[in-house]
């Protein structure tokens, strides 16, 4: 039976942002080349960072960060 973690579990178990960067990360390269939906570009980078890809690249037309339409 799985326990669901309280906030404050999750707060204590929380990694600070150097020790994040320092996690080793998984071999996957994603490319955006040319996307449009500010939005979409957001979304992809924050869940690249939740699954550990190491290298997002964004070329083409593509909206570049920091950027007010990006959400962090």
């Amino acid at each position: 039976m799985s326990h669901q973690l309280s906030k404050e579990e999750l707060r204590v178990r929380k990694i600070n942002k150097e020790k994040f960067k320092n996690i080793k990360r998984n071999d996957i390269y994603i490319i955006l080349d040319s996307l449009k939906c500010a939005h979409n570009i957001g979304t992809i980078l924050r869940l690249s960072d939740s699954l550990l890809i190491k290298k997002v690249y964004i070329c083409g037309s593509t909206i570049i960060p920091p950027n007010k339409k990006i959400r962090s």
